[in-house]
């Protein structure tokens, strides 16, 4: 019986994967804060339904109007929050979405019938900044597998799978907007081969396109409104999703304000060390494209030069979108493994004819190739582990857990809390529902509510401002949790002891709770 080499290959490729999503799950840490968020939100989801007010971030928009623009991502983690501890099925939600992401992109390779996928599958999987984001307990792994599920049924018009698919990625997140890139990726696409391949008008092919795809596109359009609509928090939704997607997404007061790294730009060489794996394979394939077009039967099929056209206009467009954020090579990485795929797809049969022959003769040349095969696999792995689980031991329970602790002790319920950032509110919320805090999840949320109030609530939080006092008149704080790993957190604290106002009650190696002398004796 004839071995099949290629199918032992996928099987060992998708056994690394799971290995390496294994390691980064049981670590006992979380990545950032909104995965406690994302497991809270859910348990309340399960317990309450869909609440209307967030009342746990006072210094928010949230605490009158709230919309969860995670819906459905909520919806699908209700099973792994209620069979398993809701921070172990975290974990183990993160694990499926990240081998479903994965098997989306095998998937889209087979569908373009790409020689050998898996290997794509491995360098996309071995590329650090995507298996990092993949891993995340968050929703970027599972918008890559509705996303590629988009792609495919514009491309091939398959109207009731796009309805579907653009109606639950609007409820997914609020970056459901980049399907009509690929939209958009696609029309260019086919105007593109068109063009090389027809000697017509520019406007006769515009109008040929068009009537091929403007019932796709209405139906892709169709979806997202009624996803907008069939909504259980309409109309607020509406006006969330323009502030996330535009203040949040596209404006972005990272010059003001302390965002999340990842909206920060992606310097080039990090670019290149995030997908390393992947581009280097990319390069190979992309020089040898030219001597490839020699033998291939593909040069003249136009269906290929339509996809390897849509893929290389995606790969683009999201290498800038990553140059401006760094979140976006979560959408870089597959489109670009696409590309690569295509673009080895038309140079296998150079390869067959030209380096096969020599390769298959010399038992020397199969036992190097595996060796180099088997060491970059080892050597990517270890690298894509270290720059994934890192050093960093946040986020943990073990962290907060003292700070709320002495909450629940000492503090009546629906005080507010004082905290020095805005991030770990999300921890804390997990922990303790019983006391509201300033702001969370994004401080654009609160700059938006009041920018006065957030500039007042940054300087007091890294020292600028000696006057703690308004910690508690304008803030109406009696506790104050100081997270040491800011780089300001000791101004603060020196500023809140000489005040004479708050004494600390609470610490552990990651933290300090300050409280006004009354709260600091008192017992409930």
């Amino acid at each position: 019986m004839k071995i099949q080499w290629e199918k032992i290959f996928t099987l060992a490729v998708f056994a690394l994967i799971i290995t390496l999503l294994v390691i980064i799950e049981t670590r006992p840490n979380f990545p950032d804060p909104d995965s406690f968020y994302h497991a809270k939100l859910a348990v309340t989801i399960r317990n309450q339904g869909f609440i209307q007010t967030f009342p746990w971030f006072q210094w928010t928009s949230l605490q009158d109007s709230f919309v969860d623009s995670h819906l459905f991502y909520h919806l699908l983690l209700v099973p792994f929050v209620t069979f398993f501890d809701p921070l172990v099925g975290m974990k183990i939600s993160a694990f499926v979405f990240g081998l479903l992401a994965f098997f989306a992109i095998y998937r889209f390779l087979r569908y373009l019938k790409v020689p050998w996928p898996a290997l794509i599958v491995l360098v996309t999987a071995l590329s650090q900044g995507f298996l990092l984001r993949m891993s995340l307990p968050r929703a970027p792994a599972l918008s890559i597998a509705i996303l590629l599920l988009g792609t495919w049924a514009i491309s091939e018009r398959r109207k009731t799978v796009l309805f579907f698919t653009s109606l639950f990625f609007t409820w997914l997140y609020y970056g459901w907007p980049v399907i009509y890139l690929s939209l958009a990726a696609i029309l260019l696409a086919q105007i593109v081969t068109e063009t090389l391949n027809q000697k017509i008008g520019l406007k006769k092919i515009l109008k040929q396109t068009w009537q091929t795809n403007y019932q796709t596109v209405g139906v892709l359009i169709s979806g997202t409104i009624a996803g907008l609509i069939i909504n259980p928090y309409f109309p607020n939704n509406i006006f969330y999703s323009f502030f996330s997607i535009v203040k949040i997404g596209l404006i972005n007061y990272q010059s003001i304000l302390p965002v999340g790294r990842e909206w920060f730009p992606t310097l080039p060489h990090d670019l290149i060390l995030a997908a390393l794996p992947l581009l280097i394979v990319f390069i190979f394939s992309f020089a040898l494209f030219l001597p490839g077009l020699l033998v291939s039967k593909y040069a003249e099929d136009k269906k290929y030069i339509y996809q390897l056209f849509l893929s290389i206009f995606l790969a683009g467009g999201y290498t800038l979108l990553t140059l401006k954020s760094n979140r976006y090579v979560e959408y870089l990485v597959p489109f670009l493994a696409l590309a690569t795929g295509l673009l080895a797809k038309n140079i296998t049969p150079f390869l067959k004819k030209e380096l096969w022959p020599i390769f298959i003769k010399s038992r020397l040349a199969k036992i190097s190739f595996t060796i180099l095969l088997l060491l970059s696999t080892f050597s990517f792995s270890a690298m894509g582990l270290k720059y994934v689980t890192g050093e960093n031991d946040y986020y943990q329970v073990a962290q907060y857990s003292t700070a709320t602790d002495w909450l629940k002790e000492h503090v009546p319920a629906k005080e507010v809390i004082f905290h020095n950032t805005w991030d770990y509110s999300c921890v804390l919320w997990y922990l303790d529902d019983t006391h509201y805090y300033l702001v969370g999840l994004d401080p654009t949320l609160m700059y938006d509510f009041d920018p006065e109030a957030t500039d007042l609530y940054l300087k007091l939080s890294d020292g600028r401002d000696p006057d703690v006092s308004q910690i508690k008149t304008f803030f109406k704080a009696r506790v104050v949790i100081v997270d040491l790993r800011m780089a300001q957190a000791e101004d603060l604290i020196n500023n809140l002891v000489q005040s004479g106002l708050f004494k600390e009650v609470a610490h552990n190696q990651w933290l300090k709770v300050f409280a006004t002398p009354e709260l600091a004796q008192s017992n409930l």
